[in-house]
């Protein structure tokens, strides 16, 4: 049983990295076509035209959206939540401080 839960976990770990590389990817050209867009845009004339633009912004943010989401998950996915890392916290070094010293440090 433990070879099929190593593999299920590779697999889904596998499937995870290729998600985010997708969505890496993808997110280059996808800024590129808003700077063209954004250029474009200020060479329309017509209102027809604009309300174009205004929607291929608009599906353009909904695309970017998606990737952050697709992204997002795949982060999740990959990295292991703080739970299940080790965290050592130590104990603060306890510090004495005159008062004269606050005083002179907050006067200046």
């Amino acid at each position: 049983m433990g070879d099929d839960d190593d593999l299920y976990k590779e697999t889904v770990m596998s499937r995870d990295q290729q998600l985010a590389a997708v969505s890496h990817a993808l997110r280059q050209p996808l800024q590129s076509l808003g700077l063209y867009l954004s250029v474009l845009q200020h060479h329309l004339d017509s209102e027809d035209t604009q309300l174009i633009s205004n929607r291929m912004r608009a599906s353009l943010r909904r695309a970017s959206e998606i990737l952050d989401r697709l992204a997002d998950h795949a982060n999740e996915a990959v990295t292991p939540p703080l739970s299940a890392q080790r965290v050592e916290i130590k104990e603060p070094e306890k510090v004495r401080v005159s008062t004269d010293t606050i005083k002179q440090t907050t006067a200046n």
